[in-house]
């Protein structure tokens, strides 16, 4: 088990709030007409957002890349490992993130309403922490300077868009309100 710092503590808090902000726009939409499927979906993220709790305080992230490392380790890959990493680093970024932003793209287009639009919004923000917390499992050394070095890139992003989650679940029940 690996310890759990104040920093990881003041995560997965966070994430409690984004969950429980996420529920509540998925009872809103649930008590709201023609809103099941938004439900759904803000279910579905206020879930990931709990996962993310659990994810923060058991060090699970930490767990899991020693285990690929005594992986690599064990088949004599270790010291190669940096080529590797480089490949899948750059094969990840690029295919997840056109992915990632062809989607966007066409549920921005595809979509009609606010309200429908902000839980999908929610969702990209989802694969976005999960394409951040795989890139960080990878620790390639450059990229580790880009994520932890005086930027602080893996802050900015891992706050950002969990704070853009709760943002458009507040956005998401004051339009339905509102509606009403």
């Amino acid at each position: 088990m690996t310890e759990i710092t104040p920093l990881s503590i003041a995560a997965a808090a966070f994430y409690g709030l984004v969950a429980l902000a996420c529920f509540l726009a998925a009872s809103v939409a649930r008590r709201s007409a023609n809103q099941n499927r938004n439900a759904g979906i803000w279910a579905l993220v206020g879930a990931f957002f709990v996962l993310l709790v659990v994810w923060r305080v058991s060090g699970a992230e930490d767990i899991l890349r020693g285990a690929l490392r005594m992986l690599l380790r064990e088949d004599g890959l270790l010291e190669s490992r940096r080529s590797m990493q480089r490949v899948l680093v750059a094969g990840m970024v690029v295919l997840a993130g056109g992915s990632m932003f062809w989607w966007l793209y066409r549920t921005v287009r595809s979509v009609r309403g606010r309200r429908n639009l902000a839980p999908r919004i929610a969702l990209f923000c989802c694969a976005a922490m999960l394409l951040l917390i795989t890139v960080r499992l990878v620790s390639l050394h450059d990229i580790d300077t880009l994520l932890y070095g005086p930027l602080k890139l893996n802050w900015v992003a891992d706050i950002g868009l969990s704070g853009l989650v709760i943002a458009l679940a507040f956005f998401y029940v004051k339009l339905l309100k509102h509606s009403r």
